[in-house]
């Protein structure tokens, strides 16, 4: 499982900042989900990015699964900055290849937050 220790964000190191953005999955919806991530991430592959997206989940059991998805920054006006560009175009790719994008999301994600984490390395449980 990628750690965000190990990131290594455009050759800068590892990151200050990472953003990760959660979606709450209904029982029926995870094939569009993994499809969705799993496109966004062969996209962004494919473009001069460097930067790391990581995609994970956890099923909680009952009636809905949370995946996340992440990216880390060196500071925070990278999240406003051209990085979100970056995301923007990918998506825009995205909706250039598959109109109804809106729907196979919407069917399957009932819930969504995000949240931008300070990385602290003197609190790491991994040693470098």
């Amino acid at each position: 499982m990628p750690t965000v220790d190990g990131a290594n964000v455009n050759n800068q190191g590892p990151p200050n900042f990472i953003t990760v953005y959660y979606y709450g999955v209904q029982q029926g919806g995870t094939a569009n989900t993994e499809s969705v991530f799993g496109r966004f991430n062969e996209l962004a592959k494919q473009s001069d990015s460097t930067r790391p997206w990581i995609a994970m989940t956890k099923t909680l059991g009952g009636n809905v699964s949370v995946y996340s998805y992440s990216t880390p920054h060196m500071t925070m006006s990278e999240i406003l900055g051209p990085n979100q560009l970056e995301f923007q175009e990918t998506l825009q790719k995205m909706y250039g290849e598959d109109p109804d994008l809106d729907s196979k999301v919407r069917g399957g994600w009932n819930w969504i937050w995000s949240e931008t984490w300070r990385f602290r390395p003197e609190l790491s449980t991994t040693s470098n």
